[in-house]
């Protein structure tokens, strides 16, 4: 867990420096960030902000790139069922890319499919994650935001916010579905990545998304289909 957490101070410090110079007020772009908590979201909203976008568009864009988080939920959902309605609320204010990959990691390590079995107090290890991860993040985005316009260009902050969601993306590529998915968002972001307001962006989640159900669908079809033919 903390090298992931320790990857991140990188972006988060690159987030709340966009705040600070698309004019938000210190103060509020920190509670923005508490608010939020949710990276690619708080840079996309400050780069539509400071072109002139309607707030409309502003938010269109950003629940389009959250929208990844219902298919983490989904995922998630089954490990966490026997918790309280509160404490879910809270867990799914903890999630994150990181955490969501390494608590699955976790819940499903040394078990199949067809035979799951849940672990004595298991949501304690994403607690666990979750509470790194916010914690890090909120302080690297202070420092960000309270301290960032003076660290030099030349360090190349940007950098970080590729590379952190590869380290994320590359162990998740185990099946077609999946890197089909990313090839195509993929090639659909470099296509579309001069149209207006980045609403390329939002082209590009729904067209991975769509192509990773389409393929998940016909590799489900053909196993059945193998089944059958079996039985």
């Amino acid at each position: 867990m903390l090298p992931l957490a320790l990857s991140i101070i990188p972006f988060a410090m690159l987030t709340g420096i966009a705040a600070v110079k698309v004019g938000i007020p210190a103060g509020t772009a920190f509670v923005f960030s508490v608010l939020v908590y949710a990276g690619a979201s708080q840079l996309v909203a400050y780069q539509l902000i400071a072109s002139g976008t309607p707030i409309l568009l502003v938010l269109l864009s950003c629940a389009m790139v959250n929208l990844r988080f219902m298919m983490y939920s989904a995922t998630v959902a089954p490990h966490l069922r026997k918790l309280s309605l509160r404490m879910r609320t809270l867990y799914a204010y903890l999630m994150t890319d990181q955490v969501v990959a390494l608590s699955i990691q976790h819940f499903t390590e040394g078990q199949t499919p067809d035979l799951a079995v849940e672990k004595p107090h298991q949501h304690w290890f994403y607690a666990g994650a979750g509470v790194t991860m916010v914690t890090t993040w909120q302080t690297a985005v202070a420092v960000g935001i309270f301290v960032g316009t003076s660290i030099p260009p030349e360090w190349g902050l940007e950098f970080s916010i590729p590379l952190s969601f590869l380290a994320l993306l590359a162990p998740m590529l185990k099946d077609r579905p999946v890197a089909l998915a990313a090839l195509a968002s993929a090639v659909t972001a470099a296509i579309t990545g001069g149209f207006p307001y980045r609403t390329g962006l939002m082209i590009s989640a729904l067209v991975g998304v769509g192509v990773g159900v389409l393929a998940e669908t016909a590799r489900d079809q053909r196993q059945q289909a193998k089944r059958e033919v079996q039985a």
